[in-house]
């Protein structure tokens, strides 16, 4: 699975359009419940997704499933695209591609940016019952990202990149990417890091890399806690290097990354770092990892509100 798309489906329920006034609280959370159980589908998507994050109430994928599904019923496009989401992951639920697709498209159809990104991923990856289709995971990106769905803009900057679905463009590759940016999207700022860190459509600049590495570290990204890592491994940009900083950041990326080779990657170069460690030098990294938090943004992006 290409690595933009398996992050974008695992964040693709994050946005609640119009919803604000029914984010769980603890001080709400009791009229939240009554709603829901009286039929209100917006409040049973937003009970949902607390079940699914573990906000306010015990996380429980199966009951988040349930009102995912009790809302999706109901023509809640969000919680369509939630709902597909959990059956591609096996979440709560047994795992079925051709179920995420059905309720993706139901989504999609329906004009939500959510349903779109994952139908578009759907095509692909040419899973569910889809043919790989990039020319199709094209347009529905591109229907989402006139949404301004920052996950959109970035997956069309990775497909222009590649040149999957279009003629390769590094230099609207990086448009896109920058356009993200500008709504705190982190993988957008790490794709925007490697571009200047490998010189790919604008000139060669590890200072300028480095800054877009460190944005999206300190929103939680993995990846570019691992870029960020390797650059004080090295010592890249204006960067001195630093052993300790490059374990902290490093073990923070290999405790949320999922991919086994990307958690393998990490523990070679994290290996390689401890043998540079004394020990006291390890124990105040541990405590630096102990007492580390994201950042929070002015601006939340969809992928802060589901990872906060």
């Amino acid at each position: 699975m290409h690595l933009f798309f398996a992050v974008a489906l695992n964040t693709a329920a994050a946005l609640a359009a119009n919803a604000d006034d029914l984010i769980p609280t603890t001080a709400n959370i009791t009229d939240l419940r009554s709603l829901a159980e009286k039929g209100d589908a917006e409040a049973q998507y937003e009970l949902g997704r607390s079940y699914e994050e573990g906000t306010v109430v015990t996380k429980d994928d199966a009951v988040a499933v349930k009102w995912y599904r009790k809302a999706a019923e109901q023509g809640d496009s969000n919680a369509e695209d939630s709902l597909g989401t959990m059956y591609h992951f096996g979440h709560g639920i047994g795992k079925s591609d051709a179920e995420a697709v059905k309720w993706w498209r139901k989504s999609a159809n329906r004009g939500n940016s959510f349903g779109e990104l994952s139908l578009g991923a759907a095509y692909h990856m040419g899973i569910g019952g889809v043919p790989q289709n990039d020319t199709k995971a094209m347009e529905l990106n591109l229907k989402s990202a006139r949404q301004h769905n920052d996950f959109a803009e970035t997956a069309l900057g990775a497909m222009y990149l590649k040149g999957e679905g279009v003629r390769k463009n590094a230099a609207e590759a990086v448009r896109w990417w920058r356009k993200a940016a500008e709504k705190s999207n982190p993988i957008a700022f790490c794709y925007l890091g490697m571009a200047y860190h490998d010189g790919e459509s604008v000139p060669y600049n590890d200072v300028e890399a480095v800054k877009w590495w460190q944005k999206s570290a300190d929103l939680g990204y993995s990846t570019g806690l691992y870029y960020l890592g390797v650059a004080y491994f090295e010592g890249l940009g204006e960067l001195s290097k630093d052993y300790v900083q490059a374990y902290v950041l490093l073990t923070l990326a290999e405790h949320r990354v999922k991919r086994a080779d990307e958690k393998t990657k990490i523990l070679i170069l994290l290996s390689a770092d401890k043998q540079l460690l004394t020990r006291e030098q390890m124990d105040e990294g541990d405590r630096l990892i102990k007492s580390w938090q994201p950042k929070p943004h002015a601006t939340m992006s969809s992928w802060q509100r589901r990872n906060k």
